[in-house]
């Protein structure tokens, strides 16, 4: 069986994300997870960027820094909401750093942008 190049690997993690999110939300889920999982689909279709142009993507979370090392290629939604929803990644994870709960319009504004991402990706139409 052929190994896939490992972007692809990367777009099919992202799509997994993505797709769990779409679900959550989509069915009253917690708005903080739902953006978590948007933040997860946005930093592996980075990773998958990272990956196509021959380097090792670095294992790290902070989406800016991933776009800047990606070439900041265009994601298909503006950068400040890009670096919103770097933050959701530690917000989601360490309960100190989190005074305030995501909403269900975060959550689709989070959704917003990792859509965006997984269609500038090349990953397709999401279920």
């Amino acid at each position: 069986m052929p190994v896939p190049p490992p972007d692809a690997e990367w777009i099919r993690f992202a799509r997994i994300d993505l797709e769990s999110a779409e679900i959550l939300a989509a069915h009253g889920g917690h708005a903080d997870t739902t953006c978590f999982l948007a933040q997860q689909c946005v930093e592996k279709v980075l990773k998958a960027f990272i990956s196509r142009s021959g380097h090792l993507p670095p294992k790290i979370h902070d989406l800016v820094a991933l776009h800047r090392r990606a070439g900041s290629p265009d994601l298909g939604a503006p950068e400040g909401d890009v670096a919103w929803l770097s933050d959701c990644y530690l917000r989601s994870r360490y309960p100190t750093l989190q005074p305030e709960t995501r909403t269900s319009d975060d959550a689709e504004r989070a959704l917003r942008v990792a859509r965006a991402a997984f269609t500038r990706a090349g990953g397709g139409a999401v279920r």
